[in-house]
């Protein structure tokens, strides 16, 4: 068991990693014709978070479905009303969710809930209602992790095929680049190195 919970929390651990890696790297090339559109800035030094420059406690829960979420999005209003709930029990980071499509039953899921076209364009509107999100939550200095695809999703073969689904990561990157209070996860909980192995 203990060699279980080892790998588990190693797996997390390199998983982290490469997202703070893209989440670092991938706004650069975008910086200068993509004017910075939040106060706040997430970033790393050494082994912990700043917010600022400043020392950042990481306390996040999953919001899955946040983009599709109608009550969330009714209004700015609303979504304030809610980001302020969320930071009243200490949580200062949302994990979100661009692809919510699967098959199993999950509240507001359904074969339009997903950011990305078949050719790895992005959809306008949720893409809105993403950046409308991550600018809410930077006038309350909160920050989101986003997760780009769903692992659930891709074992029911709903997914974008390569090479929409570089596409979709690479726009993705460009359109957020001005928002600094964003740190990405491309999978949830898994790699395409795993598919691959287990022949999916």
């Amino acid at each position: 068991m203990d060699a279980d919970n080892d790998q588990t929390t190693f797996n997390r651990i390199w998983q982290l990693f490469w997202m703070l890696i893209i989440f670092a790297t991938a706004p650069l090339a975008q910086a200068q014709s993509n004017p910075v559109a939040t106060r706040h800035r997430l970033a790393i030094n050494a082994s912990h978070f700043t917010l600022d420059d400043r020392p950042f406690p990481y306390t996040g829960v999953s919001f899955f479905n946040a983009i599709y979420n109608p009550a969330f999005n009714a209004s700015a209003e609303a979504r304030l009303k809610w980001l302020r709930k969320f930071q009243g029990y200490g949580i200062n980071v949302l994990r979100v969710w661009c692809q919510w499509d699967s098959g199993l039953g999950f509240v507001d899921a359904s074969p339009q809930s997903t950011l990305y076209d078949a050719d790895g364009a992005l959809r306008p509107a949720p893409l809105a209602t993403l950046k409308s999100i991550l600018a809410d939550a930077d006038q309350l200095g909160m920050c989101l992790e986003i997760v780009i695809f769903s692992q659930e999703s891709f074992l029911q073969k709903i997914h974008l095929a390569a090479p929409a689904d570089e596409r979709a990561v690479a726009a993705l990157t460009r359109e957020l680049a001005p928002f600094r209070n964003a740190a990405f996860q491309i999978w949830n909980h898994i790699t395409r190195q795993i598919f691959g192995l287990a022949g999916l």
